[in-house]
């Protein structure tokens, strides 16, 4: 019997299947009121100008125009802090008058009133808000804006009342671990969605020289995070279940954890230069916003000319080899971004996320198998070193 399928999956295949642009981003600045530790694009707007400036709202609009003329559906604005870009409004009107899908990933601080009212007269499928953790010093320590933990707080709850879908966000590092079960308990509080990474990705957008280097856990702390994180909305039984199911190689319900989505090949497992794309504030094509390769230029080769481009570099890049014929690939959230950002290649394995996987996998059973069924695989595993 053949697996079923959302409408959204299918939607996806197709565009993949035809090449068509159905998922946009929108990178409107670098620019953001905060100083988050692990930012992958901040800059002061003076850096921005001496690289050329951000693009108008013309231009932003002009992108929304031709995308979505030719399948564009959805699409999400984003930042640096988005809403801390001059023509936000303007861009915002006119991208929604199009009939767009538009999402809004944002440090939710900058919500007035006017925004509020805009996004109640207009609203926005999604807007995920990152909470950085639940009290001032963590802001201080993560984000370097005490202030502002107390109006975030505000602003979700505004949102909320006002009938505007909120999603939060969790990015959990040494700075704000100690934090991690109050912003799951403030997210099932509120009843909001809740999403949550424990991998941060190197910064190699911001400065050459970070491949490899973030402000982040070490793999094995960033693995019992992971751990803990599924154990607090995950009953013991299905913990204990997908232990069970670990022991025998069986990944399957690792679908819907932090690994990309897709069964992907040996090639991109997303729907990055498949059917999606990210435009960085510069106005430059990107597969993933992560990384600056594989990049096309609209501006200067054309808007029909740079989506061609993008997806016929992305069809040539491959996993490195030793990733593809891994045994716990399917369990591991490995991708090409994670690659090119921790190595500057394609050619080697990302370490970090090896030790990360296996650590994860390590403590999985530890905890959660009955020690009768640990001992049994201890013995197993025993002959086959000594055989």
């Amino acid at each position: 019997m053949k697996k079923k399928i959302t409408i959204g999956e299918y939607m996806r295949r197709k565009a993949e299947i035809r090449g068509i642009s159905l998922y946009g981003t929108f990178e409107l600045t670098p620019c953001c009121n905060f100083n988050c530790r692990m930012c992958y694009v901040k800059k002061t707007r003076e850096e921005a100008e001496a690289l050329g400036g951000m693009l108008s709202p013309e231009q932003w609009i002009e992108f929304g125009e031709y995308y979505s003329s030719q399948g564009m559906l959805e699409l999400l604005l984003t930042g640096g802090e988005p809403l801390l870009y001059k023509g936000f409004r303007q861009v915002y009107e006119a991208l929604h008058r199009m009939g767009l899908v538009i999402s809004i990933n944002t440090n939710g601080s900058l919500i007035d009133d006017e925004i509020l009212e805009l996004f109640k007269a207009m609203p926005p499928f999604r807007v995920s808000i990152t909470l950085y953790g639940c009290s001032a010093d963590t802001y201080g320590k993560l984000c370097g804006n005490p202030s502002m933990y107390e109006r975030v707080l505000r602003n979700i709850r505004r949102l909320k009342e006002a009938g505007v879908h909120v999603r939060i966000n969790a990015i959990l590092s040494p700075y704000n671990a100690a934090d991690a079960g109050a912003i799951y308990q403030t997210a099932a509080g509120m009843e909001l969605p809740f999403q949550y990474t424990t991998y941060i990705f190197p910064t190699p957008r911001r400065e050459d020289s970070s491949i490899g280097c973030a402000n982040r856990f070490r793999p094995e702390e960033a693995a019992e995070c992971w751990l803990r994180m599924e154990g607090r909305y995950m009953t013991r039984e299905q913990m204990q279940e997908r232990a069970r199911a670990v022991q025998n190689y069986d990944f399957s319900s690792f679908e819907k954890t932090e690994r990309c989505e897709g069964e992907g090949d040996r090639g991109v497992l997303c729907a990055a230069g498949k059917c999606s794309f990210w435009m960085n504030w510069r106005g430059e094509m990107l597969a993933c916003g992560i990384c600056d390769y594989p990049r096309s230029y609209p501006l200067a080769e054309g808007y029909k000319e740079a989506w061609e481009k993008l997806k016929e570099e992305t069809a040539r890049l491959r996993m490195p080899k030793q990733c593809c014929e891994c045994s716990l690939a399917k369990a591991c959230n490995v991708c090409l971004a994670s690659c090119l950002a921790e190595n500057g290649n394609l050619t080697e394995a990302p370490e970090y996320q090896c030790r990360r996987t296996r650590r994860y996998l390590e403590l999985l059973k530890e905890r959660y198998l009955p020690d009768d069924e640990s001992s049994e695989e201890q013995m197993t595993e025993q002959k086959g070193a000594e055989s």
